[in-house]
């Protein structure tokens, strides 16, 4: 077994889904505009995808008021510092 995607409620999915194209390489594997602007985002591999859209039939959670703990995405990639020696 192995997890497809995760989705996320958020207010405004099309910058959502842009900004992790932009800043993390993300790419729009799917997109379903009608009704709820649905984004499938795929990682590097295409094999996780991360599903980003906008329904405001249901409560939107408050993701800034919650504790990393609660609720966090993670991510690996190769880093571009280097680690002093020593």
């Amino acid at each position: 077994m192995k997890i497809e995607h995760i989705a996320f409620n958020v207010a405004d999915p099309v910058a959502i889904a842009a900004w992790y194209g932009q800043h993390l390489g993300l790419t729009i594997a799917r997109h379903i505009p009608v009704p709820t602007q649905t984004h499938f985002l795929a990682d590097d591999d295409g094999r996780t995808v991360l599903e980003i859209y906008g329904n405001p039939a249901c409560e939107l959670p408050d993701y800034f008021a919650m504790n990393p703990l609660q609720l966090h995405l993670a991510f690996v990639s190769e880093s571009r510092w280097r680690t002093a020696p020593g």
